[in-house]
């Protein structure tokens, strides 16, 4: 499959940083050596500790003015200004990209940034630890850098190192002439007469839509963004690659309170476990781009998406293996008949396979994960040049080489100056009535899902093709639909104090997230249990149903084979776990930690299992799982609540987890592995 690097992607950056940053320690070091074998004059050791320690940040901050001072002179000479900084209170603006994390995880979209904008303006520059960002909602902004001056902005070397392990040397993650090469192989197939492929989208409308029809005839909610995203796989899949996965074909999952379900829950198919291995290396270099080079630290030793990317590039093998197979054959046909494929019958796929026949084909061969992600990320000034000022009558803004220009479309599409005082407001009819000529036509840059200028989205037009049928096909079908309020996971709800917010923010009923691209936050249902059991055996993160019944998996941990019968947590089922401890040699009991109001049940459950007699010797691991919500109860007032300090002649373990990132389990699970090896 395509090659992944097998250094961790933190250890390069994090040694050249290392080197740079701490070259002072060593020139101090060098420089006492230098006076004792020059001078024969020998500093105390505590100062020559001291100078080397303080040599750190005084280098920083060396480096730090020399840079500003150049910049200020560069701006003077191009008659331009530099845009207002925003600071925090912390050496580094650390608070500053702290906040921005927990915003990410846990606010909404843009939260911090309207203040900023309200105070700075809609261009303003921040500062981490030494690497400046300007940050924009201003259109013309974003219009100089999309088009207008495209050849001063590149992704970067940054940009490119945060997601190669993910998109590789892929068209969104490359500049120059290989972004050329990768883009002259791809549009000749998304031309007019190729887009239309409404005979494709028709067959998997309908299924999508009869999956509906039969859960609303039981009278059961859906998860639209689940359908939804069944669909637009197997069309994309379909339309690329010629081979559909066919999501649509399995269940559809049961709302998370829903008490009519598979009397067995099943484990995620090739798709659902696609998909979220897709969504989970998404989040892993989403993230990346918001800490900025830390993630390095993070990364040192391990890479966090590797596990989905290998789910990934399991998927996309056999697919890749068929249409190679499939040029060889005809390659075979055309030189023993003289008959040639017609191009009509020809994918994506097959395409990309005739034009990169060669010793690097697989290399290539990236753009085909790569060409179904939308691209809304940052350039880079390989220049010193000036960008508008959004204050017209203002100097224009200077950047100098090689800082980062980030723009937030979600943002501008939010400006009231740009689309009227109802930009707040979902309402359709701006693109049909007076507001379309007033606002979007006169300034066509305040519109930029798809990106703008020569690296605009060349699915564009198939993608709106795609989703104006399904609506019209959905419309056609159901007269009347609503948001089932009762069926989403508590987690899954907008926070009480969002209600007071202006505008859209203040009307969600659900919780907006974006990685790549936007999506709705669907929460874990009840404690995480299943979500735990395949994070363990597959690496990964799924979307699961609440479990009636049982699941029953191998999870294979340092030689050691366990037999994991994971058990249906809803109040029907508790009284059926009896059945299932004979010969249990461990449990594993998964608590919600951001469930303060159901603690006192969990310790009843907990308390009411450990008095079988089966379990008697049975040792004992508590997750307390989702630490990364706010509100989240940590290890020890769980171990409080629960008693386990009552437990004296139980062996017991509690472990805080995050079961969507897998923090603490693997810890738990060495825990629980030493002990069953002790008693073997």
């Amino acid at each position: 499959m395509l090659p992944r690097r097998k250094v961790p992607p933190g250890l390069p950056e994090t040694l050249r940083r290392g080197a740079i940053n701490f070259s002072p320690v060593a020139a101090v070091l060098l420089l006492g050596r230098l006076m004792r074998v020059l001078f024969d004059f020998k500093l105390p050791t505590v100062v020559v500790a001291l100078a080397a320690i303080a040599s750190v940040p005084a280098f920083y901050m060396l480096r730090l003015v020399v840079h500003r001072r150049r910049v200020r002179r560069a701006a003077k000479r191009a008659g331009a200004v530099l845009p207002p900084e925003w600071n925090g209170e912390k050496f580094g603006n650390r608070d500053l990209l702290v906040r921005a994390i927990d915003r990410f995880q846990n606010g909404y979209i843009g939260d911090g940034f309207w203040d900023r904008i309200d105070e700075l303006g809609h261009l303003h520059a921040i500062t981490i630890y030494g690497d400046t960002s300007y940050i924009t909602n201003d259109a013309n902004v974003v219009k100089t850098v999309l088009a207008t001056d495209f050849q001063d902005f590149e992704k970067g070397d940054d940009f490119r190192d945060n997601m190669n392990s993910v998109l590789g040397t892929g068209v969104f993650n490359v500049d120059g002439e290989m972004w050329k090469f990768h883009r002259m192989m791809t549009r000749p197939y998304f031309s007019r007469d190729r887009i239309s492929h409404f005979e494709l989208f028709d067959r998997h409308t309908a299924l999508a839509i009869q999956k509906i029809r039969e859960r609303f005839r039981g009278g059961h909610a859906v998860d639209f963004q689940d359908v939804i995203s069944r669909f637009t796989l197997d069309s994309a899949t379909e339309f690329l690659f010629g081979a559909c996965v066919n999501s649509l074909h399995s269940d559809l999952p049961y709302a998370y309170n829903d008490a009519v379900a598979p009397q067995f829950a099943r484990a995620p198919n090739v798709a659902e476990r696609f998909s979220a291995a897709f969504a989970g290396a998404q989040n892993v270099i989403s993230m990346r781009t918001r800490v900025g080079w830390f993630w390095h630290l993070q990364e040192l030793l391990h890479d966090r998406s590797a596990e989905h990317m290998r789910v990934v590039d399991e998927f996309l093998q056999p697919i890749l293996e068929e249409a190679i197979a499939k040029n060889r054959a005809a390659k075979a046909q055309m030189e023993a008949t003289g008959e040639k494929q017609p191009e009509e019958d020809e994918t994506l796929l097959d395409h990309l396979v005739k034009l990169t026949d060669g010793p690097s084909m697989s290399g290539k061969l990236e753009l085909s994960v790569d060409i179904t992600v939308i691209d809304p990320w940052p350039r880079v000034a390989t220049r010193d040049t000036t960008l508008p000022n959004p204050d017209p009558s203002a100097p224009r803004i200077f950047i100098p080489k090689g800082t980062v220009q980030a723009y937030s479309v979600f943002l501008m599409h939010r400006r009231k100056d740009y689309w009227g005082p109802d930009a707040l407001d979902f309402d359709p009819d701006r693109w049909l009535d007076e507001r379309l000529n007033k606002y979007f036509t006169a300034n066509p840059f305040i519109f930029v899902p798809f990106n703008a200028g020569p690296r605009i989205c060349l699915g564009q037009q198939f993608a709106y093709n795609e989703m104006s049928f399904f609506l019209i096909r959905l419309l056609q079908n159901f007269s009347h639909m609503e948001l089932d309020l009762s069926a989403q996971p508590p987690d899954a709800r907008p926070p009480a104090e969002w209600a007071s917010a202006e505008g859209q923010k203040g009307r969600e009923q659900i919780i907006p997230k974006c990685h790549l691209t936007l999506y709705v936050h669907v929460g874990l249902d009840a404690a995480g249990k299943t979500t735990i059991l395949y994070k363990l055996k597959l690496g990964e993160i799924v979307t699961t149903i609440p479990t009636i019944g049982f699941n029953v998996e191998t999870v294979e941990y340092k030689n050691i084979s366990f037999t994991v019968w994971d058990v249906g947590g809803q109040d029907k089922i508790r009284p059926l776990w009896r059945h299932y401890f004979q010969n249990t040699q461990g449990i594993i009991f998964v608590v919600d930690s951001n469930d303060r109001e159901r603690i006192s049940e969990a310790r009843e459950e907990l308390q009411r299992m450990l008095n079988e007699d089966e379990l008697r010797d049975a040792l004992l691991l508590v997750f307390a799982n989702k630490q990364d919500l706010p509100n989240a109860m940590n290890a020890a007032e769980i171990t409080d609540k629960l008693g386990l300090h009552g437990l004296r002649q139980r062996t017991w373990f509690i472990q805080a987890a995050c079961a969507t990132s897998g923090d603490g389990l693997y810890e738990g699970l060495e825990w629980l592995s030493a002990n069953i090896k002790r008693r073997v």
